[in-house]
């Protein structure tokens, strides 16, 4: 490792696939429809499919303002 990277030396930082679920599964709520989970690809990520309460305010994520470059092409 040294001073200008986290990653050990010889490590290589991979992109997800764009299908892959942002979210871990067992972190998400009892019942959640598999449709409604975030993927990489999508610019929006609802967030609020972990909070163990349903009634949660729905926190995303949306990616649609950022600036080019900051997420998937």
């Amino acid at each position: 490792m040294n001073a200008s990277s986290p990653l050990p030396a010889g490590s290589e930082v991979v992109d997800p696939a764009p299908d892959t679920f942002v979210l871990p599964f067992n972190r998400l709520r009892p019942g959640f429809d598999p449709e409604q989970l975030p993927r990489f690809r999508d610019l929006a990520w609802r967030l609020a499919l972990i909070s163990p309460r349903e009634s949660n305010r729905s926190l995303v994520i949306d990616r649609a303002a950022a600036p080019p470059g900051c997420g998937p092409a």
